[in-house]
This record gives C-alpha cells, structure tokens and sequence, in this order.
C-alpha cells in the first residue's frame, strides 16, 4: 500500500478536498477523502498541502511517431501520405515506446496520450490510447483502436496538390469520403449476402470504413475552418457518425450547430504558430465557450514539435482567458477521458481507477504551481522541486 497525506485533492467528480489522503495499491487508487484510514506500514509521501490532480491526458498527438531529440523532429511516421485514404492503418504499429519525449511528458504531468496518425489524409488510421511509460507498446497499451482519424482543409490540400491524383479541393475531399463510405456499405452489405461457396474476399479498408457507419468507430477528423466544420457535421448527420472534432480553431464561432449535433470536440486554441489561414480564427476563450454551451470539450497543443511541457503550458493560457481551475483540469482529465473511451479508468480520482496522480507545489496552471512529483500506474516517476 501506498498513500499522499496532507494534499489539496482535486477528485474532478466531486467537490476539492482541502485536506486529505489518497491511499493506492500496486496501479489501483483504493480510497481517498479527509479521512482515510490507513493500515499499517504503508509507504506515505507527505504533500505537504499541495494539490494533487488525475493525471493530465494529451488527447490528441503524434508522440512517439514524429520521435524527438534535441528540440527537433528526428523521425516521421505520422502520415502515410502515399495516398489519401489509408484507412487499414494503425497509429500503434509506429510508436517507439524509447523516444525521449515520453518521459519528458511524464515529468510534465502528462501521464496518458492519445497517438493519431497526422493530418494528411481524408480518412488516416487507428488512434491509441497509451501511458507515458513502459519499455514496450504492448507496456505502454491503454486502450487500442479507439478511433479512426480523418482530416480536412488545408492539410490534405498541401499534401496532395503536387501529386497527379486527388483531392486538390474541398469539394473533392467531400466526394472522396462520401464515395468511400457508400463503397464500404455496399462491402459490408455483399459480404452478408454472399453465399457460402462464393465469399466477398476480405478487405482491411473497407472494414475500417465501414465501422464509421453507425458510429461503431468514433471518427475524428481534423478540421478548423467554419465550411470544414460545417461539412464535417453534414457527413455525420448522413451516414450517422459518432464525430470528434479536433483542433477546431473556429469551432467557437460555430457553437449552435456543434452544440445542435451533440458532438464532441479536442480543442487547439492556438499555443504554437498560426501558420495557415485557416488557423487565424484561434482563441483562447474557445474551450469556455464551448464547454459553457454544453459541448464535451478537451483540450491538445497539436504541436509540430511536441514540446513536453506544453499541455501545462496551454492550461496556464487558458487560465489568463478567464477558465477556472476546475474548467482547465476537466478538459485535461475527464473530458479526453470520455472522448477516448477510457473513463472507466482515467480522468478522475475515485476508488477502482488507475493510480496516475499528479502534485503540483501550488495551484496548478499557474507560474508558481509547478509539478513536485508524478505517478503513474502507481509508481512515482518523476519527483521536481521540493
């Protein structure tokens, strides 16, 4: 057994607990609250009035895809940019569990990310849940396949207008998925009708596909202006989707209809370089707003360079927007928790749940409360300044 005494506890579901104790054994939280009978001989770590939070989930990123050191990209396995529809693809397959940026992540509070292939492709591959730590994937592993991961506007755009097939607009991103969709309905329909002796040969793309249908798969697709949003709501509504969208830097301006659909959105309101047109709608009052309209809202950096620093970085500039603490922790916790599928064991401090904790010296997403010590799967992994 292990336990924090004297801690500020931030549960997420419930009320703070200004003085309290959280008890763990092996990777499993087993009680907490201001009263908290411990048994004998455990191994106590005194937070000596700190605040301790879940662990903080990057619900949207390429860690371990674009492998880092030193400050810059060594490595790049995020696109599968030979052609714009790699549905069969899986974002698992690519991560090295050794990249630095993981611990880096870890020591930064950020126990948990989700890995999606990048933001090149009209339908791009399976996204995984994992932990910032472990030797191998299969260590790393939460949750496989919890998404499929799409993308349109200027991304696809770029990728593919130097290459002699499409899509080079919108217009054909459009018909491009809206082909593939009907494609993978009418597969799935022939291989249910097919007799016995006469089988439908199997088909990994048009089975990824067709699990969008019905929202059996949620499908996360990577947009930002109002038209791609507004396009992205319209295919969802047609072929009954369950949507994510992701980045939406001009989600806020669209809020009734997102709010309307009842879909989920992974928010990057604009910490790094607004390089493109479509990026310059980017504010960092977009997550109020939208979690104030009722929508299920997370937060990501979407980082070129996946600073490991920079999910704490984009909390403390969503305080200065006007966020309270529990508005920040709940589209760092909770919310990707829901989002990704992994609520039943992250995003919140309650008996059952996994042991990722986070202790920060003072309040947290502010310039004084920095990370005094991180635990993951109920091991301490990074102890900072007393």
């Amino acid at each position: 057994m292990k336990a924090i005494i004297n801690a500020q506890i931030c549960t997420i579901i419930s009320d703070p607990i200004p003085s309290g104790t959280i008890l763990w054994h092996d990777h499993t939280i087993i009680d907490l609250g201001p009263n908290v009978e411990l048994p004998t001989g455990p191994e106590i770590y005194d937070a000596q009035g700190g605040v301790v939070t879940p662990g903080l989930i990057n619900a949207h990123s390429q860690a371990g895809l674009k492998e880092s050191y030193n400050g810059y990209v060594a490595g790049d396995d995020s696109n599968e940019s030979a052609f714009p529809l790699t549905p069969q693809v899986n974002a698992y397959d690519g991560i090295n569990p050794r990249d630095p940026i993981f611990a880096k992540m870890a020591a930064a509070g950020v126990t948990t990310t989700a890995v999606a292939p990048g933001n090149a492709n009209l339908l791009g591959g399976s996204i995984t849940v994992i932990k910032t730590v472990g030797a191998t994937r299969a260590d790393q592993l939460v949750e496989d396949q919890v998404g499929m991961k799409g993308a349109l506007g200027e991304f696809p755009k770029r990728t593919y207008s130097a290459k002699p097939f499409p899509p080079n607009t919108r217009l054909n991103m459009m018909a491009l998925l809206r082909q593939t969709l009907y494609s993978a309905n009418n597969y799935t329909m022939a291989r249910a009708m097919a007799p016995a002796d006469r089988p439908i040969p199997y088909n990994l793309m048009m089975e990824k596909t067709a699990c969008l249908i019905g929202g059996h798969t949620p499908f996360f697709v990577h947009a930002n202006r109002c038209d791609d949003l507004y396009s992205t709501l319209r295919l969802a509504k047609e072929f009954d989707l369950k949507l994510v969208l992701v980045n939406a830097m001009e989600a806020h301006l669209a809020v009734a209809k997102i709010a309307e659909y009842g879909v989920s959105c992974i928010v990057s309101p604009g910490l790094k370089p607004l390089d493109y047109y479509e990026q310059q709608n980017g504010d960092f009052r977009a997550p109020l707003i939208l979690l104030e309209a009722g929508i299920c809202t997370a937060v990501a950096p979407d980082s070129t360079y996946l600073g490991a620093d920079e999910l704490p970085a984009l909390g403390l500039k969503l305080r200065q927007a006007g966020m309270s603490l529990e508005q920040v922790l709940e589209t760092m916790t909770i919310n990707p928790a829901k989002i990704l599928g992994v609520a039943d064991r992250l995003g919140s401090l309650e008996p059952g749940k996994d042991a990722d904790l986070v202790v920060f010296n003072g309040e947290p997403f502010t310039p004084e409360g920095t990370v005094k010590r991180v635990i993951i799967n109920g091991q301490s992994l990074y102890e900072g300044g007393k």
